[in-house]
């Protein structure tokens, strides 16, 4: 599973991307065509390892939903920015199991 931040926000599932190489972002779909520079965004991945889909809220509104993805665990967890010139800042990243109780935001 795979985000990437810019101008605006692309999702992909099952592909491999390295480090520094940024040709798999042409692949990406567009989630969110518009950001805002110099503003926090939530980001929640919530992964149905039985099931095998996963859905992305993007401050709070469901905007990938249900989307299949392959694999039987995570080998890694990779965050970044691939856009030179910019900043960017994570905090808060957990990994575990869901606390939410099925709980989902009426947005």
């Amino acid at each position: 599973v795979g985000l990437v931040f810019g101008k605006e926000i692309r999702h992909k599932t099952n592909y491999i991307g390295a480090p520094y190489d940024d040709s798999h972002i042409g692949m990406m779909q567009t989630i969110l065509p518009v950001t805002q520079r110099k503003r926090w965004i939530k980001v929640d991945i919530r992964l149905d390892w039985t099931k095998h889909i996963h859905d992305i809220f993007i401050d709070d509104v469901y905007l990938v939903k249900e989307t299949p993805f392959f694999g039987g665990g995570i080998r890694g967890l990779s965050v970044g920015n691939f856009f030179g010139g910019s900043n960017v800042w994570f905090d808060e990243i957990y990994v575990g199991g869901d606390t939410t109780m099925g709980f989902r935001c009426p947005f």
